[in-house]
């Protein structure tokens, strides 16, 4: 094993939460987003025959750390295997093979007395204690029997005085401020969670905390209506289920053989005063942008908080990272339906070269590298130089002329 967290580029937004990975009593601390497998070009390196190259990726969100895996990798949270991607709570195990993650968190903010759910309109409200079960079931710490409530919907908890829900594979689905959840996320102080339509207002009880002073229930009210899906399976209290990353399939799309390569372009230095590589887009919606790259990663995608975001239904939400070293730009495909292409060729992971057209689903990109001024200078140098020999080898033919 040769671990190791390198942290290119920042993307945790609460400074108060540190995340680390403990695996065999060795601890890793999280600073951005890493990948992780055998391969030695990953974050954190994790030797062994059933972990593979590049086996799972783990990102820090704003609502959580998210766990997706890559080509295909038998990846397991808990011991439940994940298909796509998932939220995750601190103290989960992440299972690569024989190897185990376990996700740790640290909360150097400000201390929360009490959390409290308060149901819409004030009329009960239930003290969060370290674990609360949400379901139908006459069993469950929040028993809800109205509208379409799985038996066992999702799990409340406290890890380090901070507050994580977890869906637990409901067949309506748990939201959060009107968006449905992937997996657990992070709640915040004045958050609306509902469970279908039964809605509650997370609320801390400490000074620095704005007060809530009523809580209309405003998002679950724009939900769409309740539909007859079969509910879950009743899960014993220690088990749950992982939910899956809900993706629109795509047909793989065509493309052509014949690669058209762009002249050399002019670039612009950066800020340091050194050139700067690019990527510059050849179809809609990005046809003719420019995208200027300096050392660090890129994510491409669908997806709102990507670093280059590509609007076209055939793009995954992360499709697919760029990280520009000293060294060169390597490209890593993510979770794309479609794959990603380098010159018409499906890659996990490649380092590219100059002119390398890139194709994203039905987006076509093209790489290109910075260029120094140097060779121009050189041949703006080597023009009247020959000049000069030119002339003085006229000057000296005329004089032997002349005079011999």
């Amino acid at each position: 094993m040769i671990p190791g967290v390198r942290a290119d580029k920042g993307y945790k937004l609460d400074n108060s939460i540190h995340y680390a990975l403990i695996i065999d009593d060795d601890r890793f601390d999280l600073e951005s987003h890493i990948t992780i497998g055998r391969h030695l070009d990953n974050d954190l390196v994790v030797a062994g025959e059933d972990v593979l190259d590049f086996h799972a990726r783990l990102e820090l969100r704003d609502r959580g750390p998210w766990l997706a895996r890559l080509n295909d990798a038998p990846l397991h949270v808990n011991r439940i295997s994940v298909k796509s991607g998932i939220g995750l709570v601190p103290d989960d195990e992440i299972i690569l093979g024989q190897h185990v993650l376990t996700l740790v968190a640290e909360n150097s903010g400000a201390y929360v007395m009490n959390w409290r759910l308060i149901s819409r309109g004030g009329s009960s409200s239930i003290r969060l204690a370290e674990q609360v079960l949400v379901g139908r079931s006459a069993d469950c710490d929040l028993c809800i029997s109205e509208g379409f409530v799985s038996r066992r919907h999702a799990l409340l908890y406290i890890r380090s005085n901070l507050v994580w829900l977890r869906d637990l594979d409901s067949s309506n689905g748990t939201f959060v401020n009107g968006d449905r959840i992937d997996g657990a996320v992070h709640l915040l102080h004045g958050d609306e969670v509902a469970f279908d339509t039964s809605a509650f207002q997370l609320v801390g009880e400490a000074e620095h905390l704005t007060p809530v002073i009523e809580y209309p229930g405003q998002f679950a009210d724009s939900m769409s209506e309740p539909s007859d899906l079969t509910e879950s399976a009743k899960l014993g209290p220690a088990q749950y289920n992982t939910p899956l990353v809900s993706t629109i399939e795509i047909a793989p799309v065509p493309m052509g053989n014949a690669i058209e390569k762009l002249p050399p372009s002019s670039l612009k230095p950066g800020g340091n005063g050194a050139a700067v590589s690019v990527l510059v887009g050849m179809s809609d919606p990005v046809l003719n942008e420019t995208f200027p790259l300096t050392l660090g990663r890129y994510l491409l995608g669908r997806d709102v908080d990507s670093d280059i975001q590509l609007h076209e239904s055939s793009v995954s939400g992360k499709h697919a990272e760029l990280d520009i070293r000293l060294e060169g730009a390597y490209l890593t495909n993510l979770i794309a339906t479609n794959g990603t292409l380098v010159n018409a060729e499906q890659v996990q992971t490649q380092k590219l070269k100059d002119n390398d057209i890139i194709d994203l689903g039905r987006v076509r990109l093209v790489y290109q590298e910075a260029r120094s001024n140097h060779t121009s200078q050189t041949m703006d140098f080597r023009l009247p130089l020959t000049l000069v020999v030119g002339s003085l080898v006229f000057i000296s033919s005329l004089v032997w002329y002349l005079y011999f």
